[in-house]
């Protein structure tokens, strides 16, 4: 649909890149566009209509969001033009409903687009999209390279297996020794061998940070590992949940092979979102484990 730019805000979830670059550069001036995930934006309309989101904050209700929300919204309307919903595999159905009926002006006729992968679906396992929209396939993947990309396919599912439009790459590096010793080994071979800033790299564990091999402040021979904001030198650590959205030159991927092969569902899911972060170069670090296509 073609029309000219909405003179009220635009409701985004994510989309981090696209609009760091729209909205730093003036592209899109801050009052038009408005991004914010589900959650933060349920925090905003509850704000906005003088309620809090959650009536005891120490226990917070997170099911009983949406119903907050709507509350709020009911007080406070706020509507938007268009809606851009990034992630949308995350989205459950009373999200939709919100979304659709209380969110968009003219929900028959302004613009409603969601982009989603089925095959990121790390927090829930059942594929809740509204219904009647047309699909567009995305075939090419750009964000990793050709090396990267085998990887992660052999962990794709679905009827349309998407093709690699990325530069060749580095050979995906695999160590075997499992937890801190393997990410130790791969941290030396690109930091103190290769001369990969540190900046430049990022572990990701398949587990929490209280279960994780990696602590806060641990050093692997000259180099630190921090689950902060990295401060020179250092290096960062994230869950494969946290950092599902985002991206990094280096990924080093690790401890993932706790789920093969009981909860292997999972551990592919996390083992694609995880691999499919890194945009030029993947370690795999821990004993391999077998892709489903190979």
């Amino acid at each position: 649909m073609s029309k000219e730019p909405p003179s009220n805000p635009v409701q985004l979830k994510q989309l981090a890149r696209w609009a760091d670059v729209a909205i730093g550069d003036g592209t899109f001036p801050r009052t038009r566009v408005k991004v914010r995930h589900f959650h933060g934006f349920a925090d905003d309309a509850c704000a906005a209509a003088d309620m809090a989101l959650f009536p005891n904050a120490q226990y917070p209700d997170w099911e009983n969001v949406p119903a907050r929300m709507e509350a709020a919204l009911a007080k406070v309307p706020m509507k938007f033009d268009a809606i851009v919903v990034d992630e949308g595999q995350d989205f459950k159905d009373e999200w939709w409903l919100l979304v659709l009926s209380e969110l968009l002006r003219r929900p028959d006729e302004d613009p409603f687009y969601v982009f989603y992968d089925a095959n990121q679906r790390i927090y829930t396992r059942e594929l809740q999209l509204p219904t009647d929209l047309p699909l567009y396939p995305l075939v090419y993947n750009l964000r990793n390279t050709r090396q990267v990309f085998e990887e992660v396919v052999r962990y794709f599912r679905g009827d349309q297996i998407p093709k690699s439009a990325g530069p060749e790459g580095v050979e995906v590096m695999r160590v075997p020794e499992a937890g801190a010793r393997g990410v130790h080994k791969a941290l030396n071979e690109l930091v103190n061998a290769q001369k990969v800033a540190t900046s430049d790299i990022i572990v990701l564990t398949g587990r929490s940070k209280e279960n994780s091999s990696l602590q806060e402040g641990q050093t692997l021979g000259n180099i630190g590992l921090t689950w902060l904001p990295p401060m020179r030198g250092e290096v960062q650590v994230a869950t494969v949940h946290s950092f599902k959205g985002l991206e990094k030159g280096v990924v080093i991927l690790a401890e993932l092979e706790g789920y093969f092969p009981e909860r292997r569902d999972v551990g592919e899911s996390l083992f694609y979102v995880g691999a499919s972060r890194a945009t030029r170069h993947l370690v795999l670090v821990g004993p391999k484990v077998p892709g489903a296509n190979t």
